[in-house]
């Protein structure tokens, strides 16, 4: 699957971007690496696997393995939190939490809209745990989509401190 997946972002044209998909979803073994590659520890391959959810056919398999990235996530943003400043002041941890945040939502939208799913309560937990590092500017940018979908999605308002939305 690796050798495929530098054609899935569309640089090196559409047909082979899809005859990449079709290599990859037609592999034997291919959704139990789609479920490991959306929990992976390199959040690139992580990233890809989530974006990819959008590209291919949705079903119900699809929805339990995005669902454990987003238990996955909110892990992620409890070890964020749980940093002190000064043990990352770069906030790596909280760049590493947008890539797969972002990567999540594609995943997220593409899923409520072709398979019915919710995702409504790790997008709330991922909101609630964004807010707890507000001197984050990756954690503030993840608060602000989760803020404006979780509204979109529930009614739920934003709080008074959420970023609002672009």
């Amino acid at each position: 699957m690796a050798d495929w997946l530098p054609y899935l972002g569309g640089g090196e044209g559409e047909e082979l971007r899809k005859l990449a998909i079709e290599r990859i979803t037609t592999r034997s073994g291919f959704r139990d690496e789609l479920g490991e590659m959306l929990v992976s520890e390199e959040t690139e391959r992580a990233s890809i696997g989530l974006r990819l959810i959008d590209q291919i056919e949705a079903d119900a398999g699809l929805v339990a393995d995005v669902t454990a990235a987003g238990l996955d996530l909110v892990e992620r943003i409890k070890v964020f939190n749980a940093t002190k400043p000064e043990e990352d002041p770069s906030c790596l941890g909280a760049a590493d939490v947008l890539v797969r945040f972002s990567s999540w939502m594609t995943a997220v939208r593409s899923l409520r809209e072709r398979a019915g799913s919710d995702f409504i309560p790790e997008l709330g937990e991922t909101l609630e745990l964004s807010r707890v590092r507000p001197d984050s500017i990756a954690m503030r940018d993840v608060c602000r989509v989760a803020s404006f979908y979780l509204h979109e999605w529930t009614g739920i308002e934003p709080l008074p401190g959420d970023p609002a939305p672009r």
